[in-house]
């Protein structure tokens, strides 16, 4: 008999459950190499993730199914205090993998043979937590990778921060609007024009979103802190897209077709006067996953980056003069 070194399988594994540790731990539980049937059952579940949203329907796994999920595990689960799961991370360092709603996608090296069986129990992880409406993530090791030496910060963080923002605005929204809210009384509401408490409203719930990512993810947060210390006020954002959804004849089919988008791009220029135009783009793949989508992620790391660009420029041309 003998005693592991480690309980972790690599070491990317292991400096990756600290990168989690280092922003996560003083408010989440993060647990590592769960069985995946310690976190999620398959019964009850349901196939909804389809264009046509009449075309929801139960489904079960096999017996083939269940006995694969009987020996898988999940690298990383983060939970509350009270244990309850609330998100999964599953770290592909081999095929350098990420999901597009149900679908695992590789990004491995072409010299690297696929692995049917990786594509397989992927896939049925994916199927199983979507149809229990439960956010898994599937990340290679670019989403686990630093932003910059001073921006200690992943993508993986900005996928937490945006699942935990989508569970607070929930939260707050079931809650109801309460003219207090806007600092009206009742009364005061109640006068206004039916336009007029429609555009109340929506500025409370914009204000509850602001409110709700500024508290819960760390890209958004710093990225706004950058912003104000290097004041950049003037700036551009615009989605580069893909041939196909460019070419799209409608509004809906450019919906349906930015839906199916394996990978979203988007620009962020900063208008400054000592430096010009300063761009940056960013390409993720598009993470549709129960309560986080890349739409909202993305703008805000791209202003992060290109923020953290104007900033290393300055640093140069101040050294150089």
């Amino acid at each position: 008999m003998g005693v592991k070194a480690s309980v972790f399988a690599s070491k990317s594994e292991r400096a990756n459950y600290y990168k989690l540790a280092r922003v996560w731990s003083h408010k989440l539980k993060i647990v590592h190499n769960l069985p995946f049937l310690s976190v999620l059952t398959p019964t009850n579940l349901h196939s909804f993730w389809a264009h046509d949203a009449k075309d929801i329907r139960p489904f079960a796994v096999t017996r083939q199914e269940m006995n694969w999920l009987k020996k898988t595990s999940i690298d990383y689960t983060l939970c509350d205090e009270q244990d309850k799961p609330l998100l999964c991370i599953e770290f592909d360092g081999l095929q350098e993998g990420f999901n597009v709603r149900t679908d695992y996608h590789s990004r491995s090296a072409r010299d690297l043979a696929p692995d049917p069986w990786r594509q397989e129990i992927m896939d049925l992880k994916l199927k199983i937590a979507f149809g229990s409406v439960f956010p898994f993530f599937i990340v290679g090791s670019s989403e686990f990778a630093d932003l910059s030496s001073d921006v200690e910060l992943t993508i993986v963080d900005g996928i937490i921060g945006e699942v935990l923002k989508s569970k607070a605005m929930a939260e707050r929204f079931a809650q109801g609007f309460d003219p207090e809210d806007s600092g009206l009384s009742q009364e005061q509401f109640d006068l206004f024009s039916a336009d007029e408490q429609h555009e109340t409203v929506q500025d409370w719930a914009l204000g509850v979103e602001t409110e709700a990512e500024m508290t819960h993810n760390p890209i958004t947060r710093k990225a706004w802190d950058l912003t104000r210390e290097l004041d950049l006020r003037a700036y551009s954002r615009q989605y580069v897209d893909s041939p196909n959804v460019a070419n799209a004849q409608s509004i809906e089919e450019r919906i349906r077709l930015l839906d199916t988008e394996t990978f979203v791009t988007c620009k962020h220029t900063f208008q400054t006067e000592d430096l010009g135009d300063v761009s940056i783009t960013v390409r993720l793949p598009n993470f549709q996953s129960v309560g986080m989508s890349v739409y909202g992620l993305l703008p805000e790391l791209t202003m992060l980056l290109a923020a953290l660009k104007v900033k290393k420029l300055r640093e140069l041309h101040t050294a150089a003069s």
